[in-house]
């Protein structure tokens, strides 16, 4: 599944690197496909800005539109 396909309420699991746990969040929300205003290094990019809740903390994430994984720091 895409990122651009995330609806509200479903699960999604995020790798914590730094303590090497999996983490279990809920999509609050998802935007519509846009170009990217910040640009991803390879030339324009269409991407969706998720907004996830993860242990409580709700947080806004950007991603390719059309990938099924991604990496934030």
């Amino acid at each position: 599944m895409t990122f651009k396909e995330l609806k509200q309420g479903y699960s999604i699991y995020i790798l914590d690197k730094d303590n090497m746990c999996v983490k279990n969040g809920k999509v609050v929300s998802v935007s519509a496909p846009h170009i990217d205003k910040k640009g991803f290094d390879l030339g324009v990019a269409l991407v969706v800005d998720v907004v996830l809740d993860i242990d409580g903390n709700v947080a806004t994430y950007t991603f390719k539109e059309d990938t099924e994984a991604g990496y934030v720091q």
